[in-house]
């Protein structure tokens, strides 16, 4: 969509059918798919900061993938929830059902979050919640659908909605981080959470290493570049995330792609997706927008950091696929 004359991205997804050399020789069915979506991802700012990105990153999905320019969502308004259920469902929310992250509930009029389910305990949290609102299927859906139920789907993002609705009705399960302990969580719906996520999560949580995260700039290029004429596009920053809120607002931070990509590693390593020729799919979610969800113009540089950074998470996260299923 566009926003006052930029193009505005509440969620972008890159779409990465990744194939085995066996796969590629016979049937050409993708070993392994996977769905990135980027919430509020600026197309404008990936132009703005080509300069601060390496060669394995933005650029090679630029050049060996496949642009939209005049792409945007059929409805108005979207935020990170219905962004997400339009781009996995591939219809708007008068379909889908979800209209937002909230709205009030007609009968009680008690406002309801869109994946809030009283019947499903949560996992290693205290949000108890499901897909119940997601009213029609997803491409994990019917990818589950179309091998029998022998794909593997899965989905890991920063917070319980997204990661939820984009698994789906029939994804084997959907991992996030606790808002209040960091935790590696899940719901009931699904069942357990795999071993290979729990188990990082006992070996090496969050809780035991956020004390000693510092988001400061990746490198000196971050620094001299300047785009913003922003009194703080200019500025140095050292963050630390301490507090009540401390995980709430590592998760608004890009310092959360590393942790996705963690678990990610994580996935690929302990397991067999995407390497018995049955195609199987991974939805994850990456942040980009402001600190905190604060203003561009409070958190100049940081912005500027968030794109560089992005930039080599998602070359980290190609290389770790390739080098599991091959490219």
């Amino acid at each position: 969509m566009t926003s006052k004359g930029n193009k505005f991205i509440t969620s972008l997804m890159a779409f990465l059918a990744i194939m085995g050399a066996k796969a590629q020789n016979s049937s050409e069915v993708p070993c392994l798919v996977v769905n990135v979506m980027i919430d509020q991802l600026r197309s404008d700012y990936l132009d703005a900061f080509s300069s601060l990105y390496g060669q394995g990153g933005f650029v090679r999905l630029m050049e060996k993938g496949r642009m939209y320019t005049q792409a945007e969502y059929p409805f108005d308004g979207p935020d990170a929830a219905s962004s997400v259920a339009c781009f996995v469902t591939g219809t708007s929310p008068y379909e889908n059902g979800i209209i937002g992250q909230r709205w009030l509930d007609r009968q009680t009029l008690q406002p309801v979050f869109c994946v809030d389910d009283n019947k499903y305990n949560g996992v290693f949290t205290l949000d108890k919640s499901s897909p119940q609102y997601l009213a029609v299927s997803t491409i994990g859906d019917e990818l589950k659908v179309a091998s029998e139920g022998k794909s593997v789907v899965l989905s890991i993002a920063p917070n319980r909605d997204a990661a939820i609705l984009s698994a789906g009705h029939a994804a084997d399960c959907a991992i996030w981080l606790d808002d209040w302990t960091g935790r590696v969580s899940g719901t009931s719906y699904y069942g357990a959470l795999p071993s290979w996520a729990s188990d990082l999560d006992s070996n090496n949580p969050l809780s035991s290493r956020i004390d000693k995260i510092v988001w400061k700039p990746l490198n000196d290029e971050v620094v001299n570049f300047s785009y913003f004429v922003f009194e703080g596009s200019k500025k140095p920053f050292n963050h630390k995330f301490t507090g009540d809120r401390k995980y709430r607002q590592f998760k608004a931070s890009s310092c959360v792609n590393d942790e996705v990509n963690l678990l990610v590693k994580e996935l690929l390593d302990k397991t067999s997706i995407g390497t018995d020729g049955i195609p199987d799919m991974l939805n994850l979610t990456y942040y980009a927008g402001g600190l905190d969800h604060e203003s561009d113009s409070k958190y100049a540089m940081e912005v500027q950091d968030t794109y560089a950074r992005l930039d080599r998470q998602l070359e980290e996260l190609i290389n770790a696929v390739e080098n599991k299923v091959g490219d």
